[in-house]
This record gives C-alpha cells, sequence and structure tokens, in this order.
C-alpha cells in the first residue's frame, strides 16, 4: 500500500506531468487505432476536387485529441471537486483547440484544390485503357492546359443522381480511362487529383467507397481527341 501511495497525485509538477502522459496516450490511440476513421470523418469536410489520396493530416488527429483530452479532463476536475467554472472552461478550451484545427483544414484544403484554379499543373499521367496506352503530358502542352481547364471547370451532376451513377458504375465494371494531375508542393502539401472516365460517366473517388460524378463539358472529347492521336501515330 506504501508503494501505491507514492504513486499518488499530490504537487502542480505531478498534475502536469499525468496531463502530459495523458495527452501522449490519448494520441497513440488515435493513431494507432482510430487514424482511418479520423479520415473519413474530415473527409466530410473537404472541397470539391479534393480526395483523401491529397488529404493534409494531422488536423483531425488535433481535433479528437482536444476533444479527449477535454473530456477527460473535465471528469478529472468533477471528481476533485472543482469549481464548474474550472470544469466548463476545460471543455471550452478543449472545444476552441478542435475548432481551430478544423478551419485549418478547411482553409488548408482550399488552398491546395485553388492550385488547379490558378496555377498550370506540372505533368499529366493520362491511362486510355481502351487502347491500354499511357501518355505523359509535361508542363506547357496544350493539350494539358486545356485538360486542366474542362477538368476544374466540371460541375457536379445532381445530388439525386449521385447514388444511380454510382451504382450504374459498380454494376458495370469497365475498363476505365482516367487524368492524373500534378502539382508541385505548395502549401506544405502536394496534389493530384485523378479525374475518372467510365461508361461515359467523369467522377473522383473521393476515397471510403465517397464517388462524386460530374457533368461532361467536353472533357471526354478531349481525351478522346488525344486518343485518336495516339491511334493515328501508330
Amino acid at each position: 500500500m506504501k508503494k501505491l501511495a507514492e504513486w499518488r497525485i499530490k504537487t502542480k509538477k505531478d498534475w502536469i506531468l499525468a496531463f502530459l502522459f495523458t495527452a501522449l496516450m490519448v494520441y497513440v490511440v488515435a493513431v494507432r487505432f482510430f487514424h482511418w476513421k479520423i479520415l473519413n470523418f474530415m473527409q466530410k469536410f473537404m472541397p470539391d476536387k479534393m480526395s483523401t489520396m491529397n488529404l493534409p493530416e494531422g488536423y483531425g488527429t488535433v481535433l479528437f485529441c482536444a476533444l479527449g483530452m477535454a473530456v477527460i479532463t473535465m471528469a478529472v476536475l468533477a471528481l476533485e471537486h472543482q469549481k464548474k467554472k474550472y470544469i466548463a472552461a476545460a471543455g471550452l478550451a478543449g472545444f476552441l483547440i478542435a475548432d481551430c484545427a478544423l478551419g485549418g483544414f478547411v482553409l488548408h484544403c482550399r488552398l491546395i484544390v485553388q492550385r488547379g484554379y490558378e496555377e498550370p499543373a506540372a505533368s499529366a499521367w493520362i491511362a486510355l485503357r481502351d487502347e491500354n496506352e499511357n501518355v505523359n503530358l509535361a508542363s506547357g502542352d496544350e493539350t494539358l492546359a486545356r485538360l486542366q481547364m474542362l477538368a476544374f471547370s466540371l460541375e457536379r451532376q445532381p445530388a439525386e443522381r449521385q447514388a444511380e451513377l454510382k451504382k450504374l458504375v459498380r454494376e458495370g465494371k469497365q475498363a476505365r480511362s482516367f487524368v492524373w494531375f500534378s502539382f508541385p508542393e505548395k502549401y506544405f502539401h502536394g496534389y493530384d487529383p485523378i479525374f475518372n472516365i467510365e461508361e461515359g460517366l467523369i467522377y473522383m473517388d473521393r476515397g471510403d467507397q465517397n464517388m462524386v460524378f460530374y457533368k461532361d463539358n467536353g472533357f471526354i472529347e478531349c481525351v478522346e481527341e488525344l486518343k485518336n492521336t495516339m491511334i493515328e501515330k501508330k
């Protein structure tokens, strides 16, 4: 019993060490066991033209750790019969940190995606599945510039059609073509959006079975022209 008594939290230093150790354990649990669940949750706040492949990580972990530590701290303060204002302050602090993490995530994502509208892509890899051909386009290529302009002008299909189109693509199981743009790293993150073409439909696989379909604005025609050019060169 003496040994157990020696391990009791007595001083302010003990409380600080206990808090830091608990925070570390919460972080380890979040990263080790809830990494993908956190990513899937943060996916709900991604802007258009972004997938989990391009998702800036870290924000979700901070958000969940802040909320987790807030709950633990509030519980400990309640067990120690601390004043309600201290308990409320702990909850408010955790909420504010989580809110800042979410706000930072949304802003970071928008900055990353905005590059597709404002900056030329460094390159693009076009996979033409019908011809079993791959084409690489470098910055400065007119076809690349046109594809990028069309890709980032795509508008979503109506919400009521999204589920219907998703089912159509899954049941068809046809070979798909895709255009994979690549932008150099900026804002501490790269950006490599992939636009798929299948069954005459354009979509982006955002991760966790979340597919977003777009209305064709000439994007498929541009890819077809590139395919025909490849056939003529053979």
